[in-house]
């Protein structure tokens, strides 16, 4: 019993992220953004954290992909969001 519990948090330490993928937003468009800085690192589907220069944060979610942006869908209108705000990569979606 206890071997399969080390066994179960050896492997959530393992895909475990030592650091956060930071991006910014470069292009805002009707109800989707365009985001430098995450294309090496995203996958489609992956989920984001929107950070508003005003303090708001919203979710989203990797749409699209190309050499140097990434396309994302925010959760809630793209209103407020400005270019140069940050978009921290929080990975795959994990349903507990």
């Amino acid at each position: 019993m206890e071997n399969l519990e080390l066994e179960s948090l050896t492997a959530e330490i393992a895909n475990m992220r030592p650091v956060q993928d930071i991006g910014r937003v470069v292009g805002v468009g009707r109800g989707t953004l365009r985001v430098a800085g995450l294309s090496h690192a995203a996958s489609l589907g992956d989920m984001v954290r929107i950070q508003h220069r005003q303090g708001i944060v919203t979710g989203g979610e990797v749409l699209q992909l190309e050499k140097d942006t990434a396309t994302v869908l925010p959760d809630k209108s793209v209103e407020g969001v400005s270019l140069g705000d940050r978009v921290v990569l929080m990975g795959e979606t994990c349903i507990a």
